[in-house]
Formats: structure tokens, C-alpha cells, sequence
């Protein structure tokens, strides 16, 4: 129901687990987390998060991501680092969704550096994930690094999109 956008019908029916004593688990938790990320009520994200901690939940890659999205979205690195912190500690950082949403975070944030540690980090690469670092670099005018990530991403064979070149040529169009 929440990722339909019935939001309120969603909560209602959480509200009425928790009367019946039934306890709801992270996949019910991450359901209300997603439909609310998807629907653009992201401060209610953030207020699902901390009921979630609250009832001692631990946190799994589908928590994170709608999280991190939520974070991007309100501007709020200084949490998202804290989530970073999070990610490292529970060893949830070799999930390829949870590092692409640190790294899309980072780049968001004009915080390149980060992003190219995360990036460097990553065990399994995917194109958004490259794609995310190269427009990184092309909107900053960093076209150097930029070119250097695009030969080292087919050095590992992975072939550029649309989107990788439609990042450059936005990039190269930006700056003149």
C-alpha cells in the first residue's frame, strides 16, 4: 500500500499490527520507509527511522537506501555521514545499492572526495555507480578526473551508457 502512495491506509494497518500484537518486522518497517522515500515525504522517512531504532531494529540495505534517498533529497549531509558511519560499523557497505546511494549522496553534496573513497571502496561496481562519479566530476569541471574514471571503467569492462556520455558532454557544455 505505501508504495502505491496510500500512505495512510499503510500506517493504518502498521497501527493495527501493533494493537493485534503482532510486532512488525523489517521487511513491514522498510515497506512504510519505501512507499514514504517513493512519495516524497521524506521528514516522515526520517521519523520512521528513528521509531525503528527506537524498537531496537537494526537497520539492512533496503532501510539504507530509502534513507540515504531521503537525506539527498532534504540536504542533510551531516546525518548522511552519520548513516555512513552506520553502514561501515554493520558491515552493510559491500552492498552495491547501499554504496551507490553513499556515493550518489556525496556527489549530491559536492563532497568529491567522499564519493571517490566510497567509489574506491565498493567491491562490485555498477554503471550507476560510475556514472554517478563521472558526473561528479564533470559538473565540477574536473574533466581530467573524469576522463581518468572513464578509461579505468572500460579498463574493467564496463561499457559506457548514454548517461556516461550524456554526463561528459553536460559537463564539457557547462564549462565552456
Amino acid at each position: 500500500l505505501a508504495g502505491l502512495g496510500c500512505l495512510n491506509d499503510a500506517r493504518n494497518l502498521f497501527h493495527e499490527m501493533e494493537v493485534s500484537g503482532v510486532r512488525p518486522d523489517i521487511v513491514t518497517w522498510n515497506c512504510l520507509l519505501s512507499g514514504h522515500s517513493l512519495h516524497g515525504s521524506y521528514k516522515e522517512v526520517l521519523n520512521i527511522l528513528q521509531r525503528m531504532q527506537g524498537v531496537g531494529l537494526r537497520l539492512n540495505s533496503g532501510s539504507i537506501t530509502s534513507v540515504i534517498k531521503a537525506v539527498i533529497k532534504l540536504g542533510f549531509i551531516n546525518m548522511g555521514k552519520e548513516i555512513h558511519g552506520y553502514v561501515i560499523r554493520n558491515v552493510l557497505d559491500n552492498d552495491v545499492y547501499v554504496g551507490t546511494s553513499l556515493l550518489d549522496m556525496y556527489v549530491k553534496n559536492n563532497c568529491l572526495t567522499n564519493a571517490r573513497v566510497v567509489f574506491n571502496n565498493m567491491k562490485n561496481r555498477n554503471i550507476f555507480a560510475w556514472n554517478s562519479l563521472i558526473s561528479g566530476y564533470s559538473y565540477k569541471g574536473l574533466f581530467e578526473d573524469a576522463e581518468k574514471l572513464l578509461s579505468q571503467m572500460k579498463k574493467e569492462g564496463i561499457k559506457p551508457d548514454l548517461v556516461t556520455w550524456n554526463c561528459l558532454v553536460s559537463g564539457y557544455s557547462m564549462w565552456g
